[in-house]
């Protein structure tokens, strides 16, 4: 008997990690993922050896009026993007008792979005509700026509090859090369 429910509970576990295997490589097979690769090429220039003169001190007019949309809807505002590490503009956004933090990538238009705990966790969130706090924030984002990208595409290997970048498996994912170059996925 318990042999039985210790093959099933193995059964089990096989198929919803093969099924969890099988939805990220169709994420990392899509359109938005082939849009994302061609924009890598683009602004790195090379996959070897990366050239980061798309690295800027000031956003893009879309995103700072982006930015002043949200201020204007109440929301404090903290830039804080380190040029050393990040190849996104990296803002903290409180509003009342919440906050998130939104990355507005450089190499492309896609965006990430953070709601953050109290005691420092963070949700990487795509979808929100119109009726849950949050939702102006990527009201503004979709609306200056960026996408917003969920954990499974982030995760998607990268072609571009990062000197100072590794992670499990030695290859950079998307988060690296749209957001911030660091060993470390934020999940």
């Amino acid at each position: 008997m318990n042999l039985k429910i210790t093959l099933i509970a193995v059964l089990l576990t096989f198929t919803f990690v093969l099924s969890a295997h099988r939805g990220n490589a169709q994420q990392c097979n899509s359109k938005v993922a082939t849009d994302i690769r061609a924009s890598i090429r683009s602004s790195y220039q090379s996959m070897t050896e990366p050239i980061l003169t798309f690295r800027r001190a000031t956003p893009p007019q879309d995103v700072a009026a982006m930015i002043d949309e949200l201020r204007d809807k109440g929301f404090t505002i903290r830039h804080l993007t380190d040029h050393t590490t990040d190849v996104s503009f990296v803002y903290s956004l409180e509003q009342g008792r919440r906050a998130w933090r939104l990355c507005v990538s450089m190499v492309g238009r896609y965006a990430t979005l953070f709601s953050l705990g109290r005691n420092g966790q963070k949700q990487l969130i795509t979808d929100i509700p119109p009726a849950e706090p949050g939702h102006e924030i990527k009201q503004s984002v979709v609306a200056k026509r960026y996408t917003l990208l969920d954990k499974n595409t982030l995760n998607c290997p990268s072609p571009l090859r990062m000197p100072n970048t590794v992670t499990s498996g030695g290859q950079v994912r998307f988060w690296q090369a749209l957001m911030r170059d660091e060993n470390e996925l934020p999940w």
